[in-house]
């Protein structure tokens, strides 16, 4: 019994000690399959917005899925208020693989990198095809919690005749330009 007791007490202290501040707020957006904005060779906003965060730490994810590769740009911004109505602290930006459940977070997605931190943060790099997301964290510290605004763009990769016929196209302008510095050395 008293090894009973004494096991019991362990592990309330354990837990005491362990115990990790809860979530202020979760939330999510998704915005579904970007190829459609892909299509055109532009440059193409396929997302952008603004957060409202209640007071305390919160995590929200921004979901997307591609069939195509692409080269993405993205900013987060925390938008302080001149008052300390509105701020965060600790701003974070991740991207995931999302790997388990599409548009949802769970035990079977994989952290690719953190993007960065701070009160401005960019980042872009090239993704192939598949299932994404932002993971932007932080503590909303001011008194009415926090607000922070982002944006997302990309661009479609070139595919591999793209970028042949593009060397090509530079070989023969530089050929061209060979041959006319040539021609005005021997007049």
């Amino acid at each position: 019994m008293k090894l009973k007791t004494l096991t019991l007490t362990l592990a309330c202290i354990g837990g005491i000690g362990l115990s990790v501040p809860a979530l202020a707020s979760y939330g999510s957006t998704n915005v579904g399959d970007i190829t459609g904005a892909l299509t055109t060779g532009d440059l193409e906003f396929y997302a952008n917005g603004l957060v409202p965060i209640n007071t305390g730490l919160f995590e929200y994810d921004f979901f997307f899925q591609t069939s195509v590769s692409y080269f993405g740009l993205g900013v987060v911004a925390d938008l302080p208020s001149i008052s300390t109505k509105y701020n965060i602290e600790d701003l974070e930006v991740f991207l995931y693989s999302d790997a388990g459940t599409v548009a949802m977070a769970d035990p079977a997605d994989t952290s690719l990198f953190m993007i960065g931190s701070g009160d401005y943060i960019t980042g872009g790099g090239q993704l192939g095809a598949g299932n994404y997301y932002f993971r932007i964290v932080g503590d909303a510290v001011g008194t009415l919690g926090g607000q922070f605004s982002y944006s997302a763009s990309a661009v479609p990769v070139p595919d591999a005749e793209t970028w042949a016929m593009m060397a090509m196209g530079l070989g023969l302008l530089s050929l061209r330009l060979r041959r006319h510095k040539s021609r005005e050395r021997i007049a």
